[in-house]
């Protein structure tokens, strides 16, 4: 190309070399500048095309990231105490898929009152192969009341969770204070709740099935010891000498449950209308006891027919 424009300029100029120098040497100039500025702009647009790759790598990475941390299981440690006096320990995960290889380091070893090394659960030494998105594991640690008035044992805990799972399936490691000292001292007031309720009704089921009981008791008492109600007193003639000492025997037993049953030593009901219903009872069995006695047979000596006249007469008077 040079040599173009200067055959070009010599034939159109006359020969001069000093000017012919000078035109090549401004050519050249022209051209360096020309490829200095092809090659500035140049690296310009590969520096930013480089800037935009890393832009782009870097975005890509972030959003990976911020996928991994929203999908990423996390595994937190906590002491619970919603039921007072009663402190739970809780691992749960809060994330959104499955914690893998969960193991939970405790600094210091964790205890409890009774010197119990919780460390020694199969929970703590063997870790959790597998927990769930959103679920969480309880376990009774001690009793509040106990713990805080143990002057020995540590009011914090430092505990290293690691585990795996999510996009990245990699370990994950995080460190907790468990900080027992902001309840210490605090005051309760028990709430009823669901379980009360429950805990009542079946104090009501018990009871009813312990009245049952008695009742059956009762029943079978009845019907083994008292086998003659009301004496009528035509079946008295027909009374043999083998079935009298039944019918006698009966009345009094009946007068034993009665007033075991009606009063058991219980003076809050020597008033009416226990104590109107007892008196009845008590005269009608001493009536019968006098009827029955004086169907005796002639084989029953006459100091035991005394003798239930006596028992008669207390009774009627009890009455």
């Amino acid at each position: 190309m040079n040599t173009t424009i200067a055959s070009y300029l010599n034939e159109v100029l006359p020969p001069n070399k000093d000017w012919l120098d000078a035109s090549l040497l401004a050519t050249q100039v022209l051209t360096l500048f020309f490829l200095i500025i092809y090659v500035v702009k140049t690296w310009q647009m590969a520096s930013a095309t480089r800037k935009s790759a890393e832009a782009s790598e870097k975005m890509i990475q972030e959003m990976r990231e911020a996928r991994d941390q929203e999908t990423a299981p996390y595994v937190v440690a906590y002491f619970d105490i919603q039921d007072p006096p009663w402190i739970y320990f809780i691992i749960k995960n809060l994330g959104r898929t499955v914690a893998k290889d969960v193991r939970l380091e405790f600094d210091p070893l964790l205890r409890n009152s009774r010197g119990d090394l919780i460390n020694n659960l199969h929970l703590f030494k063997d870790g959790i192969k597998s927990l769930p998105p959103g679920y969480e594991i309880r376990t009774f640690f001690d009793s509040g009341i106990r713990y805080f008035n143990v002057h020995n044992l540590p009011l914090k805990y430092t505990v290293k969770i690691t585990y795996r799972g999510g996009i990245k399936d990699e370990e994950r490691v995080t460190e907790q204070v468990l900080d027992l000292q902001p309840f210490k001292g605090l005051s309760y007031i028990h709430k009823r709740d669901f379980n009360d309720l429950v805990k009542n009704i079946e104090k009501i089921v018990k009871n009813h099935s312990d009245i049952k009981r008695v009742l059956e008791r009762i029943q079978r008492r009845l019907d083994r010891e008292i086998q003659i109600g009301n004496v009528d007193f035509s079946s008295l003639n027909q009374i043999t000498a083998a079935q009298w000492p039944d019918y006698i025997l009966a009345k009094l037993r009946e007068f034993v449950f009665i007033w075991g049953s009606f009063y058991g030593n219980k003076k809050e009901k020597l008033v009416d209308p226990f104590l109107s219903e007892l008196q009845s009872k008590i005269t009608h069995i001493s009536y019968e006891i006098l009827l029955i006695a004086s169907f005796h047979p002639d084989t029953v000596p006459s100091d035991v027919i005394g003798f239930l006249c006596s028992i008669a007469t207390k009774l009627h008077e009890l009455g």
